[in-house]
Order: structure tokens, then C-alpha cells, then sequence
């Protein structure tokens, strides 16, 4: 941090704030714009610290990549080969495992399965053949639809149909948001 940014940081700042205890209530405009300079300097900083951080990641990603390439097509060639070599291990002998000084190899019968290549029509095809069983469905509550269509009554949310009230439904009372924007 530079030195205008230090005095920056401390000129205005109000005689009864604690720094480490957190218990500062701002009070005027004054209060608020040397509060909003301390958060925009905070944002900027952390913002630098995670595009800094940012570019190392690529520059080790970058590296992973170019030093991969040749240890990633072994793995992938002895892999094939040892798998082949499985394959044809158990079909002329049986065995279903191969154990090795640096590793092991196992195999494993898997049983067929369906692999469906297009979802919609499928599903067409399974609810108009007796098989809606085969589909689920998930629900989800709308929770516009819902707050549209009650009534709230302190604690009570009633149906505005009915006059009911609503089972496992309880109301979260209104709010202010506040939001902060700190310019660059």
C-alpha cells in the first residue's frame, strides 16, 4: 500500500473507532465515506490478491499441460494394452485378476444395460406404451405461485381459496436488502 493510500485510509478516520473491537456505528455521511473508502481499498486489495492468484493457476496450469502430454500418452498406451491383455487372459483362462510387482489388474463381468439416445423421445414413446412407470417426473415448488395465491395473517398463511391455512408453510418476514457497490 502507498503512502496517499495510508493517509487516505486514516484521514477521517472517527475518534471513537475501534479497529479491532468491530462495535463502530457510522453516524453521519462523513462516517460513510471514510467506511466506503476502507472497503473499496479492502475489495481492490483482495481483488488484486485473486487475479494474481488467478495468473499463477494458469501459468502451473499452462505447465501441467506442456509437461502431460508425454507421461498422459504412456499412461493411455500401456492402459490399452493392459486391458487387452486382460480381456483375453480371462476369456482363455478364467482368471479375473493379475497381480503384478507395481500393480494390479482386475476385471469385471458387467451386465447389459440401455442407453437412451434421445430422452424426449423416449419418454414420448414409454408414456404412450404403458410404461409411464419408466419416466419420473420431479416436482418443485413455485414459490411465486404460492406467495400469489395466500394470505398472510401475522403468523398464518392462509389460502386465499379456502380461507385455509396452509400446512408446512410458515412466513418469512419482509426485509430491507441493502446492497454495496464499490467502484474501480
Amino acid at each position: 500500500m502507498d503512502e496517499l493510500t495510508e493517509f487516505l485510509l486514516d484521514d477521517g478516520k472517527p475518534a471513537d473507532f475501534e479497529g479491532t473491537e468491530r462495535t463502530y456505528v457510522i453516524n453521519d455521511e462523513d462516517g460513510a465515506i471514510w467506511a466506503m473508502r476502507n472497503l473499496a481499498s479492502a475489495v481492490r486489495r483482495l481483488n488484486d490478491i485473486k487475479r494474481q492468484a488467478a495468473d499463477e493457476v494458469d501459468r502451473i496450469t499452462r505447465w501441467v499441460e506442456l509437461t502431460s502430454k508425454s507421461p498422459q500418452n504412456t499412461v493411455e498406451y500401456f492402459e490399452k494394452a493392459l486391458k487387452e491383455f486382460m480381456v483375453r487372459l480371462r476369456e482363455e483362462t478364467g482368471r479375473k485378476s493379475l497381480e503384478l510387482p507395481d500393480g494390479t489388474v482386475k476385471s469385471r463381468q458387467s451386465s447389459a444395460s440401455v442407453e437412451i439416445l434421445d430422452i424426449e423421445t423416449f419418454i414420448k414413446w414409454a408414456e404412450n406404451n404403458g410404461h409411464a412407470g419408466w419416466v419420473r417426473v420431479k416436482k418443485e415448488i413455485d414459490k411465486a405461485a404460492v406467495r400469489d395465491g395466500v394470505e398472510f395473517i401475522g403468523d398464518a398463511v392462509l389460502d386465499n381459496l379456502t380461507g385455509e391455512v396452509v400446512d408446512g408453510v410458515t412466513v418469512s418476514p419482509e426485509s430491507v436488502s441493502v446492497s454495496i457497490t464499490v467502484s474501480e
